[in-house]
Formats: structure tokens, C-alpha cells, sequence
């Protein structure tokens, strides 16, 4: 997994078309091995959702979101209904899930992580004010909302939003003023 400790300027990452043509998604970090699946093992992205319609279908794969710019949407499944914005945090959902959205008003910028589950699990942790923690997974990426600085160990970052960290390791120090999401990567 790459350990280079790297920033990522959101508007120099190149947006891709979703399969079905509802928006568009930045890839900030993935890891893929092929001697263990064709695909990703795991995957960071921010994605920017244009229009109402279906999430792609991910089959073994376990999906988290959050809400990074926009008013938000809600996130309709067989049985329920979960409204989502940027207050309210992140939603955990299998990739199998048959998932509608509808914006609720205009575009929506998210932040998605997605592992395959027989090899790898996440969890997606909300950070906010003036906050210092150590990394505990093997791979974890932060992603600003809205924060001015990053520090990790002794080297500072100057960040807007959507910049994003890769490469942070098992042990480091970071530090947050401001608004970010930190995905942490576990490999089974």
C-alpha cells in the first residue's frame, strides 16, 4: 500500500463519468492487487452527484459516504429512507444495496470509501476543531471539508476544501484545525 505522505489539490484531480452518466468521481486513493481481484481491494474518492438516480452496483464490497459540499440527498433503499447533508455524518451501506438518490437541492460533492470485504474493512471518522490523534489503521486518508491546516509529525499542510492527505501510516500524528474526515483501512 503506498506510504508516501502526499497532498492532493482537488482541482488537480481529473474527474471521471459515473457508469451511468449521473455525475462524476475524483479518485484520490485506491489499492488494487490482481493476483486477488481483477478490480480495487479498496477505494477513495469524492464524487459529485448532478442528477437523481441509481448508485452503481458493487458486488462484495462495503461502501461509506458523507456529505463534503451541498445541501445533500437522500439515499433511498427497498425498505428505507436515510436523509443525508453535511450535519449528519456518514452512511455504511454493502455495495449490493439497490440505492436511488435524489438531491435535495442542486449538486452534491461526497466523500466515498469502498473496500471489498473479504479482504479489507473501513470506517470513516467525522474530526472537527482543533483536534490531535494518532493513525491506528494500515492505510488511512484524510479529506478536508473545511479546515486551514494539517500537520502531520513536523510537516504542515496549508489546505481549502476537498484537499486531501494519502500515504498517512500506522502511528502518525495528525493534526486538524477545522472541518475533515479521516478513512481508515484496515486489511483483514
Amino acid at each position: 500500500m503506498n506510504k508516501v505522505l502526499r497532498h492532493i489539490r482537488f482541482a488537480d484531480i481529473p474527474p471521471q463519468p459515473w457508469r451511468n452518466g449521473g455525475g462524476e468521481t475524483r479518485e484520490v486513493a485506491v489499492f488494487q492487487d490482481p493476483a486477488l481481484h481483477p478490480d480495487f481491494l479498496w477505494r477513495v474518492s469524492l464524487a459529485t452527484v448532478q442528477q437523481a438516480g441509481p448508485f452503481s452496483f458493487f458486488e462484495g464490497v462495503d461502501r461509506s459516504i458523507a456529505v463534503l459540499k451541498g445541501a445533500g440527498m437522500t439515499l433511498a433503499a427497498t425498505e428505507a429512507a436515510t436523509l443525508l447533508t453535511m450535519a449528519s455524518g456518514s452512511f455504511c451501506f454493502p455495495g449490493e444495496l439497490a440505492i436511488t438518490a435524489s438531491l435535495t437541492e442542486g449538486a452534491t460533492t461526497d466523500l466515498n470509501i469502498m473496500t471489498r470485504r473479504a479482504f479489507f474493512r473501513h470506517h470513516l471518522r467525522s474530526i472537527a476543531g482543533d483536534t490531535t490523534l494518532a493513525v491506528e489503521a494500515d492505510a488511512s486518508v484524510l479529506v478536508v471539508r473545511d479546515a486551514t491546516a494539517v500537520k502531520v509529525g513536523s510537516t504542515t499542510f496549508e489546505v481549502t476544501a476537498l484537499d486531501c492527505i494519502t500515504g498517512l501510516k500506522r502511528g502518525d500524528v495528525v493534526q486538524v484545525k477545522g472541518h475533515a474526515f479521516l478513512a481508515n483501512i484496515w486489511r483483514l
